[in-house]
């Protein structure tokens, strides 16, 4: 297996114990890569995340800007 720096996680913590969640956590906030996450657990997630994106229905055009807004920056900062 190749070692990887990019997660891509749909509720992770679904269906997990406290101890199971806890350990997750903690292995994600060891994560030395970006991690995609989707979740509807604020409190898994609000004490290591760097960035929330809330996806709410009919504001997909505003958050594609922003996005792309973020992005463009990044993207200047790098050339």
């Amino acid at each position: 297996m190749k070692p990887c720096n990019f997660l891509i996680m749909d509720e992770p913590a679904n269906h997990l114990g406290t101890l199971a969640k806890e350990s997750l956590k903690t292995a994600l906030e060891e994560f030395e890569g970006t991690v995609l996450l989707v979740s509807h657990e604020e409190a898994f997630y609000c004490e290591w995340t760097q960035k929330v994106i809330n996806i709410v229905p009919n504001e997909y055009e505003a958050i594609k800007k922003r996005l792309m807004s973020d992005y463009n920056a990044v993207a200047n900062l790098e050339a």
